[in-house]
């Protein structure tokens, strides 16, 4: 399995844990002012203690900002236009916001679609959520962004637009990039949407969609989370495989929503991979009438039973310092 295997370079804040003011699997502890330093991405138990070093010193924040800044800009030059810029990146985000929104995003197959549903299920715990009344609860930005005002407030909505800056607060949700490119691959495959092989869509669909670079939306979303303390989470998909449980308790924390242990045992027992696949058979796949499951196995690694020998050389050249600093291995 896929684990970050160094130290995380910066932090955000976030509230903390609101029933027992604390923060499961965080370096982190609240402090008088209500507020607890999350200790950036990646296992937390590998970080360290913030009374041995202070994650949110300025010369880290300018260590992470050279290199998200670097991640951004290295192929910029040879790559025209970059795919951030254009005005399909922005289009799913016309909307007005409010401030007690709160948008899960994350490059596209990367665990969003598994957080939504266990917040959907912490929201309606009465409710069997599916496929079929999700949007009712946890709404996709890019299939209602016409109809959202009609949600009462708070608002929790899905995103995959890198619109970081129009975000009152946003959980981000962040895989490594490999098995994400890997995953959407079967995805679109799949349902019709791309007809040739992987390394085709490695070079094309992987940098033509709106979401642009997996490198770039992620460090984009790292360098607006440094630069705006307090309106970001991050959450690995790999950390929700291996300790599901303070994942949600953490996400609980910076909703926040007010619910007990036994609310949050109960959502996660709905929402683990089997479960959702077992909802998808029962009440039908995302896309009605067609037979295609969209929660597979969701193992970390998976990438390399797809990526050929140039294709690790190809994808590492573009996002290799962004893996380096999400701490997975190269």
């Amino acid at each position: 399995m896929a684990r970050p295997s160094h130290e995380a370079v910066f932090s955000v804040e976030v509230i903390p844990h609101d029933r027992k003011g604390r923060v499961a699997n965080v370096d982190a502890r609240a402090s008088q002012a209500q507020h607890a330093q999350y200790s950036g991405f990646g296992d937390a138990r590998q970080l360290p203690s913030p009374r041995r070093s202070s994650l949110c010193d300025s010369r880290r924040k300018a260590r992470v900002r050279r290199i998200v800044e670097k991640s951004c800009s290295q192929w910029e030059d040879r790559h025209d236009p970059p795919p951030l810029r254009r005005p399909a990146a922005s289009a799913a985000m016309r909307l007005i916001t409010r401030d007690t929104d709160v948008f899960i995003a994350s490059y596209p197959k990367s665990g969003n679609t598994w957080v939504r549903f266990i917040i959907a299920n912490l929201i309606q715990p009465q409710q069997a959520i599916t496929f079929r009344n999700i949007d009712e609860v946890v709404p996709d930005v890019h299939k209602l962004r016409g109809d959202l005002d009609r949600f009462r407030s708070p608002r929790t909505i899905k995103s995959h637009a890198p619109d970081f800056g129009t975000f009152p607060r946003y959980i981000y949700v962040y895989r490594d990039g490999r098995d994400a490119l890997a995953s959407w691959y079967r995805y679109v495959t799949d349902k019709g949407r791309f007809h040739g092989t992987f390394s085709e869509f490695l070079r094309t669909r992987g940098r033509d969609t709106f979401a642009g670079h997996w490198h770039e939306h992620v460090a984009r979303a790292a360098l607006h989370a440094v630069s705006h303390p307090g309106r970001a989470l991050f959450v690995s998909y790999e950390s929700l495989l291996m300790s599901t449980r303070n994942c949600v308790h953490d996400i609980v924390a910076f909703l926040p929503l007010e619910v007990g242990d036994d609310e949050i045992d109960a959502a996660i027992a709905k929402t683990d991979l089997a479960s959702l696949r077992e909802m998808e058979k029962k009440f039908g796949p995302e896309t009605p009438g067609k037979l295609i499951e969209f929660f597979r196995e969701g193992r970390s690694g998976a990438w390399r039973d797809v990526f050929a020998e140039d294709d690790v050389e190809y994808f590492t050249g573009m996002a290799g310092e962004t893996l380096r600093l999400l701490g997975y291995a190269l």
